[in-house]
């Protein structure tokens, strides 16, 4: 047996529920692909945006190929990976990836942690967001956006970039195998920076109420100032404008 097809006619719009090859689900309204659909894997897969009042949760992916991915009252969950054309948002819950990545086109956003276990989170034109914890097996990116934790700790395996700046407001920021970069300000504003086999670099300032620190690396700021509020450490360079003295602020190295 071939393909089935249920045509479906209502006010308005016709649909058509259509099934092949063990994939089952509604066409688009031009019947030129599918709208969404549920594939021999166990995968759901939507064209555009899934929104929940609560929960979207999945054992594998959850994508929205050119849309959002939205749990107004929940948490986005899957098993592996989640992937949003646009957006990915859990307004008052987690977004979190298993064994796979959190990847957005436009930005990552949730009202508290953002966890991809063992891979990457990035957000392509915007910005990754988290009321709480920002964490990655691998990389953090927001390649055109900010990224920041506004009571929690941003922290990856391998390098965290932001377009913009790299802020955690009550934790701290940590590269372990990689870089921590931004085009503007790094920013603990009460906690530590820093990258334990890279560099830490901004385009601006590099702040931290506690340590700055690259353990192998080199720390700079392009045009800005390194600013710690206890200690300054390096395995390479410090690179600056000028150095001044905590205890005696009359006291410049330029």
């Amino acid at each position: 047996s071939g393909a089935a097809q249920i045509n479906i006619s209502t006010t308005g719009q016709d649909r058509v529920l259509y099934g092949n090859n063990g994939t089952v689900g509604f066409l688009k309204p031009d019947n030129s692909g599918w709208n969404a659909s549920s594939d021999t894997d166990g995968d759901w897969n939507v064209d555009r945006d899934v929104d929940a009042g609560r929960n979207v949760i999945a054992a594998t992916d959850i994508t929205a190929t050119a849309g959002n991915i939205s749990a107004t009252a929940g948490s986005v969950a899957a098993g592996t990976t989640v992937t949003g054309g646009t957006g990915v948002t859990a307004t008052t819950g987690n977004v979190s990836a298993t064994v796979g990545d959190v990847t957005a086109g436009n930005d990552v956003t949730a009202g508290q942690d953002i966890t991809a276990t063992a891979g990457n989170i990035s957000a392509t034109t915007g910005n990754v967001a988290a009321g709480n914890n920002i964490t990655a097996g691998q990389d953090i990116t927001a390649t055109a956006g900010s990224i920041s934790a506004t009571a929690g700790s941003v922290s990856a395996g391998t390098t965290v970039t932001g377009g913009t700046g790299v802020t955690a407001t009550t934790g701290n920021v940590s590269a372990s195998a990689g870089d921590v970069v931004a085009q503007n300000n790094v920013t603990a504003t009460t906690g530590n920076v820093t990258a334990t086999a890279g560099d830490v670099i901004a385009g601006d300032d590099v702040t931290a109420q506690n340590n700055i620190t690259a353990t192998a690396g080199n720390i700079s700021a392009t045009a800005g100032s390194v600013a710690a509020g206890t200690t300054v450490t390096a395995g390479t360079d410090v690179i600056g404008q000028r150095f001044v003295d905590a205890d005696n602020n009359s006291y410049i190295v330029n």
